[in-house]
């Protein structure tokens, strides 16, 4: 068996370049999608409060939004939420920003999920 030492060596470079994108292609999908599954959770929970009679006014609604973006270290204050509530249905208007920090940079994600349901009686 001969062993050919004039060999370049290209083809471990282009792997070790590729394994490297691949390995920030997970770590970028690690920190990203539980903020974004998280926007999508806390707005199906907005229709929910929307729909729901039991909030019948915006001191309940704020109350429950705020309680609930707590459990999911959702970075919400009370002025971050407009309420409007009339006989026909609720108005839910949220703004948030989420922070997502690594090691190269920082990045701001803007939300603002908007929910307008009519209530069921």
């Amino acid at each position: 068996m001969r062993i050919n030492f004039n060999q370049k060596g290209s083809g471990k470079f282009g792997v070790l370049v590729a394994t490297i994108i691949v390995i920030l292609l997970i770590y970028a999908i690690v920190k990203y999608m539980p903020v974004k599954l998280n926007a999508y959770e806390f707005q199906d929970y907005m229709e929910k409060i929307a729909r729901d009679p039991y909030y019948s006014n915006e001191k309940l609604v704020r109350s429950a939004l705020l309680q609930k973006a707590s459990e999911m270290r959702i970075p919400l204050q009370d002025s971050d939420i407009k309420v409007s509530i009339s006989q026909a249905g609720c108005d839910i208007d949220v703004r948030y920003k989420v922070t997502i920090e690594t090691p190269f940079m920082k990045k701001t994600l803007d939300f603002n999920p908007r929910v307008s349901e009519k209530r069921i009686y």
